[in-house]
Parts: structure tokens; sequence; C-alpha cells
């Protein structure tokens, strides 16, 4: 059953099969695009035009395109009761951290791929540079665990929750830096709202609080 999402703000959009399939498909669109002109432009760099140039950006593409789609089904994971009952803190962010991880693959192939079209000795694919940048990658997106994501917040979105609600109080109470996944947990289990959706609550509940502070 659909969520009236205009109980929390507004407007809100309507939820449609058919914007979703636009969504994805827009999605699906810049990640290609975004794949070959980066190695477009790694390929003008080098001042070479690699033979595998094609099957490169198809697959680093398609690669970004389920890995964020993937790490969409991650986070529904590690905030939600999915498993039963919702995780602990340090297991939502285990969970997490493997989505971010996910996220690093297409990138580290890419990485080998251009380590490869930059040298002589070196030949595409390497197990060790992949290996390599799979690792260091995760290491240096561990931020993600206590930032956000960014979200868009169009400047004429009302919030529409009652400041009075227990919601409401129980988001401006548990907020605290680095926890933004246990607060999207919280909003999840009150609500049957998806993780993105969550997040975007929280969000408008911290404008509106901070505009009163």
């Amino acid at each position: 059953m659909p969520v009236d999402l205009e109980q929390y703000w507004s407007p809100a959009p309507q939820k449609t099969l058919q914007l979703a399939i636009s969504r994805r498909l827009i999605h699906f669109v810049s990640r290609i695009l975004f794949a070959f002109l980066v190695v477009a432009l790694a390929q003008g760099i080098a001042g070479v035009t690699a033979p595998d140039n094609t099957s490169m950006w198809l697959l680093y593409g398609l690669g970004l395109f389920f890995t964020q789609w993937m790490s969409g089904w991650f986070l529904d994971l590690a905030t939600g009761d999915k498993l039963g009952t919702p995780p602990g803190e340090r297991t939502s962010k285990i969970i997490y951290f493997l989505a971010i991880a996910l996220r690093a693959a297409p990138h580290s192939i890419f990485l080998a791929w251009i380590f490869a079209l930059l040298s002589e000795e070196i030949s595409f694919p390497d197990p060790a540079i992949i290996a390599f940048y799979q690792i260091a990658l995760p290491l240096l997106s561990l931020r993600k665990l206590s930032s956000p994501p960014v979200l868009l917040m169009p400047g004429h979105i009302q919030l529409r929750l009652a400041r009075e609600s227990d919601l409401y109080q129980g988001i401006v109470e548990r907020f605290r830096p680095g926890g933004w996944l246990e607060n999207v947990k919280y909003v999840r289990l009150q609500t049957p709202l998806t993780p993105r959706e969550a997040l975007f609550l929280i969000n408008l509940v911290h404008q509106d609080h901070k505009s009163r502070s």
C-alpha cells in the first residue's frame, strides 16, 4: 500500500511505476555516459586508444549503476527489520560498510585499467592492483559511516509533521553527530518510510528545529 507522504511534508511526489522507471532509466543513462566520458578522458591523457575501451566503459557504467542500486538495498537492510529484528548499531555499520565496499568495486577495476593503460609493463586485469584499490578505497570512504548521503532539499518543501508529535520530538532528542544510521532506523521503526524518505524527513525536522532555536 502506497505511503501518504503528505502527512510528513508537502508537496510530496506521488509514487507511480512510470516515475520509478523513468528515474531508474535516467540513473542508468547518466552512469553509462559518465563512464564513456572518463574512459575517453583517460585515453586522451595516455595518448593511446585501448582495444578494450568499449568493454571498459560498458563494464564501468553498468558497475556504477548496479552497485549504487544495491547500496540502497544494504541501507534498507541496515536500518529496517528485514532480518526479523532491527540490527544493533555496530551491525548496522558493518552492513552499510559492505555497501561502501561494493560501490568501490567498479572504481577499483577502472583504476586498475588506467594503471595498465599508462604502463607498458602491466596488463589488465591485474588482480594485485584491483585488490589494492578494493582495500584502499573503502577505507578512504569510512567517513560515509558517520556522514549521511547528501539529499537535494528544495526550498519550497513544507514540513507537515506536528512539532508536538512523538516522532518529531524523538528525531530531535535522538540526534547526535555521526549517528545518522541510528536516526534513520528510529524513523523507519515508527513509520513505513523508505531509508531515503526517512533521511528526507530527518533533514526537514532538523532544519525546522534549528530555525526555531
